[in-house]
């Protein structure tokens, strides 16, 4: 494979970069051991919104603050999940991130606006996820003869 990449003049790639997402709780990654941090696809969708609502952000200490000097999505959980897995193009990340840092949005509009997202999403999720639970079944029957 490699010497066929170097064949037709592309670049090999040997290191990746990867950015996990930070937890909710403020810490460096989501992990299991602190459920505060994250929400699973199989949760109630109100814990999880609850726990979006309960999440650190980028934020100042007052609304006044936060519209005079802005935010930091830089460590904001919440920009986080906007950016990696509810916005399609960049231009949206991008405008978020600068309404952010300008103080045009507050955490608490960010955070309301997330949770009908996620709320959406995970109702979603669970009622498809349930519609094939009966062909999942008899699919592995099938490979079990």
């Amino acid at each position: 494979m490699s010497l066929v990449l170097g064949l037709v003049g592309w670049i090999k790639l040997y290191p990746t970069y990867h950015r996990l997402i930070k937890a909710l709780d403020g810490s460096a990654k989501m992990t299991k051991r602190a459920p505060a941090s994250h929400f699973t696809l199989n949760e109630n969708p109100e814990t999880a919104a609850k726990k979006i609502s309960n999440a650190f952000t980028g934020g100042q200490p007052t609304v006044k603050k936060q519209r005079e000097v802005g935010a930091n999505p830089s460590i904001c959980p919440i920009y986080d999940l906007y950016m990696f897995h509810f916005f399609e193009k960049d231009e949206d990340a991008a405008k978020l991130y600068n309404e952010c840092r300008t103080g045009k949005i507050l955490c608490g509009e960010c955070k309301n606006s997330l949770i009908e997202v996620v709320t959406r999403f995970v109702q979603d999720h669970q009622r498809k996820r349930l519609q094939f639970i009966d062909k999942g079944k008899e699919i592995l029957e099938r490979l079990s003869r």
